[in-house]
């Protein structure tokens, strides 16, 4: 076979290539496919995962909003509650008219930390005598109002029973 003339090798060489070719583009396409088969499930996932995570999120936030709602409507209360406690706490201090009938040059200072205080001003008028008081009790906010309206009223009632003033302190 050494007289195989060079066209005929050629002729060959090109077919056996053409064959490899076409046998390695196969397997490369059939690669490709593969991986974009793989690709495509791999998104499918992905957003399957960002939808649910999603739903999540969303579950999350409207549960949130419902409790901020509950919120507000809890500290409306409270501070209506404590607005309230205000209003009677302001009617146990002594007033301005009281004082200025027994004191000429006076003034209340009276600025609670919160909306109620545990600092009082107390005014007691006797037949002959009065009885003037300034007192911080201890506390800030709704246990110092508490701690000052019991002073205020232990205040009065012992005004009422004593007429020194070495026993009433």
């Amino acid at each position: 076979p050494t007289d195989i003339p060079n066209a005929l090798v050629k002729g060959l060489f090109v077919i056996i290539a053409g064959v490899i070719t076409g046998l390695v583009s196969k397997k490369i396409k059939e690669a490709v496919i593969s991986s974009m088969h793989a690709k495509n499930e791999l998104i499918h996932n992905l957003d399957k995962r960002v939808a649910e995570k999603t739903a999540e999120v969303v579950a999350q936030k409207n549960e949130i909003e419902k409790k901020n709602v509950l919120l507000e409507e809890k500290q409306k209360e409270i501070l209506d509650s404590i607005n309230y406690a205000k209003r009677i706490q302001y009617t146990l201090l002594a007033h301005t008219e009281f004082l200025n009938k027994h004191l000429k040059d006076n003034f209340i200072l009276f600025k609670p930390k919160d909306i109620v205080s545990g600092d009082f001003c107390f005014i007691h008028e006797k037949t002959d005598s009065v009885f003037i008081a300034a007192a911080d009790c201890t506390g800030h906010g709704v246990p110092g109002a508490f701690m000052s309206i019991i002073s205020i009223l232990g205040c009065r009632r012992r005004c009422r029973l004593s007429l020194r003033s070495s026993s009433i302190l």
